[in-house]
């Protein structure tokens, strides 16, 4: 399969900028492939019955939104220590409501099926950590293209994953598990934490760039799994005594 998705070409924006990546089977596959038949059948984690996109809940304060993944790229991009100053002019022209109110969209509607870890009807831009709100961002504009905004959103990719990366969760994760001090419950902020590495992950391992998918493989690969070991969450099983919904959306993330 060459740079497009199983579902065939026609389903990519013309010119899209998923044409420079190499969309791989094996690297859309780290969640489940396809959802299954759930208990809960109003609690999908792919589109609603009629096969269209929903988009997902839209409140007030999107611009609050869009500030705080500029500043936050930024704040790593300082310390990076680059020679080259942040680039806020092209972050203004990147980074606004109406794109990100675009590639998220597209994120569900092109992503999302081959790599649903997440539930599309509870995503909430007021409420979804920045780190995973930039993931689906960045993830979307891959697939917003020819728009120039969207082929300009490449610029930003690896300060994301820098930033994702950064967080304590991998940090200290990996010394902590050393000692053996395993966290046995993992909160919802920890949960975005960890979708948004492996979606910025999978973005960035299939990118026709060597040295990013080096990177990805030798360091951030390693990274992202030890933190999944530290909570246990290979070993996480389903408890079936559970009867509400908040409950269940919650463990069904973590198997996923």
């Amino acid at each position: 399969m060459e740079d497009s998705f199983a579902t065939g070409e026609s389903q990519q924006p013309e010119g899209s900028l998923a044409a420079h990546l190499r969309w791989e089977p094996e690297n859309l596959t780290a969640g489940f492939h396809q959802s299954e038949q759930w208990s809960f059948d109003i609690l999908d984690f792919w589109l609603d019955a009629g096969g269209q996109y929903k988009h997902p809940t839209c409140g007030d304060g999107m611009d609050l939104r869009v500030g705080e993944m500029v500043s936050e790229l930024a704040k790593t991009h300082q310390a990076m220590s680059r020679q080259e100053g942040f680039d806020w002019k092209l972050a203004a022209n990147v980074f606004t409501v109406d794109n990100l109110q675009t590639f998220v969209g597209q994120y569900f509607r092109y992503v999302h099926p081959y790599n649903p870890v997440m539930h599309p009807s509870s995503f909430n831009y007021g409420t979804t950590q920045t780190h995973l709100l930039l993931a689906i961002f960045l993830f979307g504009s891959a697939f917003s293209a020819p728009d120039d905004s969207a082929i300009a959103a490449t610029a930003f990719f690896d300060l994301a994953e820098e930033y994702i990366f950064s967080h304590a969760i991998f940090t200290l994760g990996i010394r902590e598990n050393a000692q053996g001090d395993r966290q046995e419950v993992i909160s919802r902020v920890e949960i975005d934490i960890l979708q948004a590495a492996q979606i910025i992950h999978t973005l960035q391992g299939a990118r026709n760039h060597c040295e990013t998918r080096r990177r990805i493989r030798v360091f951030r690969h390693p990274q992202l799994v030890a933190a999944v070991r530290q909570y246990g969450l290979l070993r996480f099983k389903r408890d079936r005594r559970i009867c509400n919904s908040d409950e269940y959306l919650r463990e069904e993330c973590i198997l996923r």
